[in-house]
């Protein structure tokens, strides 16, 4: 086992690494993403937020596809994350003088990336598995957590752009960084964090078109109640992911505890 940087490490456990350390700069080469651009009941957002400091905006949502296959962590402690993919469901909200994108709904199919979206940034990951396959026709993304598989999204590569999508402010992110009560029920700590890595990621290829959604919701993941939804439309990218050192990293702007 290497003993690199173990006193250097972020993880509460120095000898038994979780994730790689440091995080940032990561990349993977061959990107690829679907993303969904939806709306739901503005009661259903407001009840999502209804729980967190931030305020309503529009009852917009999008859900991001991405596989992120061959990442590569080049100054990193040496953890085996390889490659992963994730699913996120994101609503645009405000905190005070500040419009980014809440990520409500996290999946992700490494352990390792999963620690480290919630130790160091407060993201909700979960974990889950996860299958991609791209035809002629079409690249279809599955979520499934247990039995059930929560999430199917099909990009149409037959079907015509669509040239007239909403604008949605999703940048930067705007996270809850929340420390729980070693002592019993509650919190000790609490943080607003931003984080805007898209000045690192400008795809290579992408193209709107009609994406299928199929969505599912369990106890511990009730995503069924985003419906009924209408799905706006979708785009295909190919490119780089990138966290770099300079973009990668969060702000953290308020302590609320």
């Amino acid at each position: 086992m290497s003993s690199e940087n173990l006193t250097d490490r972020f993880d509460m456990f120095l000898g038994t690494a979780a994730y790689p350390d440091p995080l940032n700069p990561y990349s993977s080469n061959d990107y690829r993403g679907i993303t969904a651009l939806c709306r739901t009941d503005a009661d259903v957002v407001k009840k999502i937020i209804a729980t967190t400091p931030f305020e309503y905006v529009d009852n917009l949502f999008q859900i991001t596809f991405g596989d992120s296959s061959n990442s590569v962590f080049p100054h990193s402690h040496r953890v085996d994350i390889a490659g992963y993919m994730h699913f996120r469901f994101t609503i645009p909200v405000r905190y005070k003088d500040i419009v980014g994108g809440y990520t409500f709904t996290w999946f992700e199919d490494h352990f390792a990336a999963v620690l480290a979206g919630r130790e160091v940034w407060g993201y909700p990951k979960k974990l889950m598995s996860a299958t991609y396959e791209e035809t002629d026709d079409a690249a279809v993304a599955t979520c499934t957590v247990g039995d059930d598989q929560l999430i199917r999204m099909a990009f149409d590569f037959n079907s015509e752009p669509v040239d007239d999508l909403p604008a949605i402010k999703l940048n930067p992110h705007l996270m809850i960084h929340t420390v729980s009560n070693p002592e019993g029920p509650g919190i000790i700590q609490k943080r607003i964090l931003t984080r805007d890595p898209s000045p690192d990621n400008k795809p290579k290829h992408a193209r709107t078109g009609k994406v299928r959604v199929a969505l599912r919701g369990n106890r511990a993941n009730p995503l069924d109640a985003l419906l009924p939804m209408e799905v706006l439309g979708g785009v295909y990218s190919q490119g780089m992911h990138v966290s770099s050192e300079e973009n990668g990293w969060a702000k953290i702007i308020d302590q609320l505890k």
